[in-house]
């Protein structure tokens, strides 16, 4: 019995050191851009859309690739008239 128990808990160490989490971390980022984008704030790094982008892309629905597609265009296109000023 504490054998099995203390497999359970390396499992779930070595999960959450690897990333097979919920995702709730991802989808509060995806939020805060999104609400960054829709205020009007500058949003001048795209590192974060972009690994946000990666990991739906592994993770996500269809819906939150969706609306990180779009949210990380945004941000690129903010980034780039920015640049060019």
């Amino acid at each position: 019995m504490r054998k099995s128990f203390l497999y359970i808990l390396c499992f779930v160490a070595v999960c959450q050191l690897i990333g097979c989490g919920s995702g709730e971390e991802q989808r509060r980022q995806l939020a805060e851009l999104e609400e960054q984008n829709h205020s009007g704030q500058p949003m001048q790094n795209d590192s974060l859309a972009e690994a946000l982008v990666a990991y739906f892309d592994r993770h996500g629905y269809v819906n939150e690739r969706n609306r990180n597609y779009y949210t990380a265009r945004q941000v690129r296109l903010i980034a780039e008239y920015l640049c060019i000023d």
